[in-house]
């Protein structure tokens, strides 16, 4: 009969030891993609950060952009001499396609500050599901050697 019951521990401990094995592989990988997956999301909010900071340069050239528009608006209201008169028309105009291209390029901006956040959101999520996976693992793993 002892032979049985040792017969029976060895089946019991062969199952323990094949997954303390199992988890022995997996969490270096798990550790590793969570490694991944937290640089992925710090660089995604460097690139929010610098599209963030690149939206804000584009909305201040805007204002200033508007401003100078509208001193030139000004200045073609006082002119009355037809020369006078069409040169700042002329820079009236331009003015006014700097105004439009810089509202282009403050669209582009903000399209890019979105962009980022979503993929720093994706980045985030991935990291959290790693993060999850590990302590998953973890958990397993010291029940284990409880066992």
């Amino acid at each position: 009969m002892p032979l049985i019951e040792e017969d029976e521990l060895e089946q019991q401990d062969s199952p323990l030891e094949s997954l303390q094995q199992a988890l022995n592989v997996l969490m270096p990988i798990r550790r590793q993609r969570l490694s991944r997956a937290q640089r992925q999301q710090r660089q995604q909010q460097t690139l929010l950060a610098e599209a963030e900071a690149q939206q804000q340069a584009e909305e201040k050239q805007l204002v200033q952009d508007q401003q100078h528009y509208q001193v030139q608006r000004e200045r073609l209201q006082y002119h009355s001499s037809r020369e006078k008169l069409t040169r700042h028309v002329n820079n009236e105009l331009s003015a006014l396609q700097t105004v439009d291209q810089q509202k282009k390029q403050c669209q582009q901006a903000q399209y890019s500050c979105q962009q980022a956040a979503y993929a720093l959101e994706q980045a985030t999520e991935w990291a959290r599901e790693q993060q999850k996976a590990v302590e998953k693992l973890d958990y397993l793993s010291e029940h284990l050697e409880d066992a």
